[in-house]
């Protein structure tokens, strides 16, 4: 006894093909995060380098890939076997919804210009809290000019001289 006549297969499977399974493609896809490769830009940096990575963060709001406020861009290191999310600092002279968003963040190995490295961005997240947006987990030394003079933080707790490329301080 057959449960489906074999007439009907081909029409069934259209119905599936043409219909089901795209609405099951996007359903997933709506609502599973998205990462990508950071790529390494020009110069090579060391570890614990403050760099940063420019988002064409528009076009992620304009594709419905990511949220307006940026909460949901994250950025990620994978070593191998753990996922790390590193705090991430907003560019005082870049937006959220710009074509060049830009984050900073410290790296936590070497980059080798030019390459793709084991960081990752992280975004299409619509649950997405407050993500880690430390200053002092990005930078050594930091001056808020945007806030006037005299806000200079200096974490190096008066232990010495510390030598970043390319200067010394």
């Amino acid at each position: 006894r057959r449960v489906l006549p074999l007439e009907a297969i081909p029409g069934l499977n259209t119905f599936v093909l043409y219909f089901a399974l795209p609405c099951m493609l996007f359903r997933f896809g709506a609502t599973t995060p998205v990462m990508q490769y950071v790529t390494a830009g020009a110069v090579d940096s060391p570890t614990g380098y403050t760099t940063s990575v420019v988002v064409d963060h528009a076009a992620l709001v304009t594709s419905d890939l990511s949220l307006a406020s940026g909460n949901d861009l994250r950025l990620f290191r994978y070593d191998g076997s753990t996922w790390t999310e590193l705090d991430r600092v907003l560019d005082s002279a870049s937006a959220w919804n710009s074509a060049t968003t830009t984050l900073w963040f410290r790296t936590q190995e070497e980059i080798l210009a030019g390459t793709t490295v084991s960081y990752w961005l992280y975004y299409a997240d619509p649950a997405a809290g407050s993500p880690p947006a430390n200053p002092d987990n990005v930078w050594l030394l930091r001056e808020g000019f945007e806030s006037g003079l005299g806000s200079f933080t200096d974490r190096t707790d008066g232990t010495g001289w510390y030598t970043a490329q390319p200067w010394t301080r």
